[in-house]
C-alpha cells in the first residue's frame, strides 16, 4: 500500500536519515524512500503531498518488505537498512523497547539468510539434555552422529556437545538471537565525557553522549579509556534471569533504536564452524567491510 504525506517533511527528514547511516547520496535516498513507499520516483513523491492527506503510517510497524528493497536498492547490509528505517520514523514513532527490536531482526533473519531449518540441519533450534544446560535452546551449526554437535548458545558462538545430548524439540522453538551478540558487558569512560557501551567480547556497540541519539557503532573501532563492568562470568545474563531483567532495563534506559550491528554476524557462525567468536567474524570481514 502506498504510504500516504500531509507534508513532504517526515519522507524528506527521512532520506536525510538513511543518507547518514548508510554513508549514501542523499538523493539515492530520497529515490529509495520513494520507491519503499510505493512512488516511481522522489518527483512523483512530493507531487503527491497534500494537506488533504491523513497517514497511513502505522506506528511501530514491522517494516521487514521496505528493509528488504532498501538493502537491495542501496546495497547495504539487511541490519544496517533496518536500522535506517527505524532511525528514520517513516513508520511514525519508532518503538524503544529492545524486545520489539530483537522481534524485528528476528523477523528479517528468517526471511533472509537464517531461514527456519529442518531439524539437525544448520540454523535449526534445539535444546540440549545435559547437566548444567538447563535445558535451554541453542542453534545449531553442524550435527554428525557420533561425532557430536556443535552449536551456538548465549554463553558462546561455537560450543560442542556430544550427539545424544543434543535434542530436535518435537514441536519448533522459535528462533533467537543471544544474549552475547546485543546485552552490554560494561562501558569505557572516553575523555571527551562520552560512554561506549561494550558486549562481552570488549567490542563497542554504542556511543552515549549527553543529549545526542545513541550512535550505533562499528565493533572494530579501537577505543581508549577507563571501563566499568555491569556483570561478571560468575553470575551471567544467561543463567539469572534478575541479570537479564536488568540488563534490557539498562537498554531501554540508554533510549536505542536497535540493534548494534555485532548481532548481523550471527549467520556467519551459522555457515562457517570454523569461527570460535565475533572478532573472528569481524576480523574475517576486515575493517570498513559489510557485514552481510
Amino acid at each position: 500500500m502506498r504510504l500516504l504525506f500531509s507534508n513532504i517533511s517526515r519522507p524528506k527528514d527521512a532520506s536525510k536519515i538513511v543518507a547518514a547511516i548508510t554513508n549514501r547520496k542523499l538523493s539515492s535516498c530520497q529515490k529509495a524512500v520513494a520507491l519503499i513507499c510505493r512512488y516511481r520516483d522522489w518527483h512523483e513523491l512530493e507531487s503527491s503531498v497534500s494537506i488533504a492527506h491523513t497517514s497511513s503510517v502505522t506506528p511501530n510497524a514491522h517494516p521487514i518488505e521496505p528493509t528488504l528493497k532498501l538493502a537491495e536498492i542501496l546495497q547495504v547490509s539487511w541490519g544496517d537498512a533496518l536500522y535506517a528505517l527505524t532511525a528514520s520514523r517513516l513508520w511514525g514513532p519508532p518503538s524503544r523497547e529492545p524486545q520489539f527490536h530483537l522481534e524485528q531482526r528476528i523477523a528479517l533473519f528468517e526471511r533472509t539468510d537464517l531461514k527456519p531449518s529442518k531439524p539437525r540441519e544448520p540454523g535449526a533450534i534445539g535444546r540440549v539434555k545435559s547437566a548444567g544446560w538447563s535445558n535451554e535452546p541453542v542453534i545449531l551449526k553442524s550435527f554428525k552422529r557420533g561425532g557430536g554437535a556443535k552449536i551456538i548458545t548465549h554463553k558462546h558462538p561455537n560450543s560442542v556437545v556430544a550427539d545424544f545430548e543434543y535434542v530436535s524439540p518435537r514441536h519448533s522453538v522459535a528462533l533467537f538471537i543471544p544474549m552475547r551478540f546485543y546485552l552490554p558487558y560494561g562501558h569505557w569512560s572516553e575523555s571527551d565525557g562520552a560512554r561506549v557501551i561494550f558486549s562481552r567480547d570488549y567490542l563497542p556497540m554504542w556511543r552515549l553522549r549527553e543529549g545526542q541519539t545513541p550512535e550505533r557503532m562499528n565493533p572494530l573501532e579501537r577505543i581508549k579509556g577507563s571501563q566499568e563492568f555491569y556483570w561478571n562470568d560468575g553470575n551471567t545474563p544467561w543463567n539469572s534471569r534478575a541479570i537479564y531483567d536488568r540488563e534490557i532495563e539498562r537498554l531501554r534506559s540508554f533510549r536505542l533504536l536497535g540493534l548494534p550491528k555485532i548481532v548481523d554476524t550471527l549467520p556467519m557462525f551459522v555457515r562457517d564452524d570454523r569461527l570460535s567468536n565475533i572478532k573472528d567474524a569481524l576480523d574475517q570481514l576486515g575493517d570498513g567491510a559489510q557485514i552481510p
